[in-house]
């Protein structure tokens, strides 16, 4: 037979595919291969092309010649999306083959079953191809020279066969059924022969364990990104930094589509690459669609494994990331905790795992309003850090931001920005500029020199953290808007009303849009408009924008919380002065 280009299917690339994929693009081929069994026998000659195929050539063309005019012919109407190759092959069939009648609908069938364009419409399932032609006689050849290849090994390496990959097959048709009567002992039989054995693969986590080691990803998915495929890097920062963020997207949507087609709903690979796609919503700025996406994930994997499994770790660990990122901090308190215990228990508590997943459950802590515990505790911490992984490692610099914005919500604010000034030029030099670490930290000693009251310096250092975080991370990232809003106080302070109103409201836009229902984020910049409008001189309606926020902390939190007593504080100082007014 001929090797060529010729059989490929129009849809082929060596980049790397799915294994639903790879067999579409095998039964194309497979079609291909067939109908130039039937024509190139000799008995058919020149092959004519009906005029509405012909596009002004000859009309016909030789099988028996698959270098000349007849490669351009299929090379052409393999790339018509209107399924010319098709058209002519079911022509073919239907007008020109020498057989009964029925057998040239079940040849018309049984190509159109191969060869669409499209390859959603092409069949993979060999049971349906095997009843339009002779199925009990193709199966009794296939088993009959797989037998006589196997019980002559002299014959088997002479046609270059490789003896042991013949006994496997003639394994295989014992073990369905194929040719011949089920019987598995003479399946295990053939296998020993070559010291082979069946290893059933059951355990999710062993097959994600091979799935990694093996770099599967790098055979099924490819690296090729000249010719429009995406490689398989579990970061969103990859994409977003070359704006492939939505053609990832899309991407991975339609691998796990492919693949649970192919080896069913739940299965280590589809998981793998959901929780992915997550984390490219969540970039992309969907947050909530996300998170509720990594819970139904986590959920299944919690279902078909166990809740302490290595699987659902990873589910557990990825979903706090995106709770604290949309400060869900009671959400991701208990996950963070968890996946501390575990570091600690595999690794032990100097690993540079375990201290970081100590720095993200210390962050929530803070974040609770539970400042006496987090600070003594990343203290200890950052000093193991220094030790451990040294001074300028990423995740010490990270360690030390967070333990100066504890100090800082505990009202020790000179002290911290003296700290985080040294801290911000340290992530510049390790990091780079335009780094997510590097904004956080500019973003800390704004607010650092807001609390201090240096108005212009917090402007200044909020205005560069707004026009960096909507360059790098863009204009919905929750870090943005927290930039806006800081930003925003800042204007008020030095009575730039109209440019911070506008801020305020774009801002309590995009949380509302963000949150999607309450969240407290969304009522800060309700508080911060309320703000803008009394400095404007408009205190009725101030003191109904405010009213509204104190009702919503004390339903949602309680009368304790120290927010709710701070607006509480505010609201009754602000109906005092309106008494007076009067």
């Amino acid at each position: 037979m001929p090797i060529s280009k010729i059989w490929y299917a129009p849809d082929w690339h060596d980049g790397g595919f799915t294994p639903l994929r790879a067999m579409q693009m095998d039964m194309y081929s497979y079609g291909l291969v067939c109908f130039w069994i039937v024509v190139a026998n000799g008995s058919f000659g020149d092959l004519p092309i009906p005029e509405h195929l012909s596009n002004g050539r000859k009309g016909c063309i030789s099988f028996n010649d698959l270098a000349g005019e007849c490669h351009n012919f299929i090379d052409d109407w393999k790339g018509d999306p209107g399924n010319s190759l098709l058209q002519w092959v079911t022509w073919m069939s239907s007008e020109h083959f020498l057989c009964d009648p029925a057998i040239k609908q079940r040849l018309s069938d049984f190509f159109q079953k191969l060869l669409e364009f499209d390859h959603r419409k092409r069949t993979c399932d060999f049971s349906a191809l095997l009843k339009l032609l002779d199925p009990e006689r193709l199966r009794l050849q296939i088993f009959k020279t797989l037998h006589e290849l196997d019980s002559n090994p002299a014959e088997c390496k002479e046609a270059g066969l490789d003896t042991a990959e013949v006994s496997v097959q003639l394994a295989i048709c014992y073990h369905i059924g194929f040719g011949t009567a089920k019987d598995d002992v003479k399946t295990q039989e053939l296998l020993e022969k070559h010291n082979l054995t069946v290893e059933p693969l059951t355990d999710a986590e062993m097959i994600f364990r091979r799935f990694r080691k093996e770099r599967t990803s790098n055979r099924l998915f490819g690296r090729l990104e000249e010719q429009g495929r995406i490689p398989i890097i579990p970061h969103a920062d990859y994409y977003r930094e070359k704006g492939l963020l939505d053609k990832a997207e899309t991407f991975y949507r339609r691998e796990i589509e492919d693949v649970r087609d192919t080896i069913g709903e739940f299965n280590w690979l589809s998981g793998t690459l959901q929780s992915i796609l997550n984390t490219l919503v969540a970039a992309n700025g969907r947050w909530y669609e996300a998170i509720s996406s990594e819970e139904v994930e986590l959920e299944r994997r919690r279902t078909k494994l166990r809740d302490d499994s290595w699987f659902a770790a990873l589910s557990k660990d990825r979903l706090a990331q995106m709770y604290r990122a949309v400060s869900l901090w009671d959400k991701a308190e208990p996950f963070s905790r968890e996946i501390l215990e575990g570091e600690m228990q595999r690794h032990g508590p100097d690993d540079a795992r375990t201290l970081m997943a100590k720095t993200d459950w210390i962050q929530c802590l803070a974040n609770l309003d539970r400042l006496g515990e987090a600070e003594p505790l990343q203290s200890e911490n950052v000093e193991r850090m220094e030790k451990m992984l040294g001074n300028e490692h990423m995740q010490t610099l990270r360690g030390k931001a967070i333990l100066y914005s504890i100090r800082s919500m505990m009202g020790r604010k000179k002290e911290v920005v003296a700290l985080e000034e040294e801290l911000l030029i340290l992530h510049e030099k390790v990091d780079g500029p335009n780094a997510e670490r590097t904004i956080t930290c500019m973003s800390n000693l704004a607010s650092s020199y807001f609390d201090l009251r240096r108005w212009q310096m917090a402007e200044r250092h909020g205005r560069e953290v707004v026009t960096r975080s909507e360059d790098i991370l863009g204009s919905n990232h929750p870090k943005t808007l927290l930039a806006r809003s800081n930003l925003a106080l800042a204007l008020l302070e030095q009575r730039k009303l109209d440019e911070a109103e506008v801020l305020i409201a774009d801002v309590l836009h995009r949380r509302t849009e963000l949150h999607k229902g309450f969240h407290e984020d969304t009522l800060n910049s309700e508080e911060h408009l309320a703000w803008c409008w009394k400095l404007k001189g408009d205190h009725v309606k101030a003191i109904e924008k405010l009213a509204f926020v104190e009702q919503e902390l004390k339903s949602r939190f309680g009368e304790d919380r120290p927010s709710t007593r701070r607006v509480t504080r505010t609201m009754k100082a602000w109906q005092s002065d309106q008494s007076k007014a009067r």
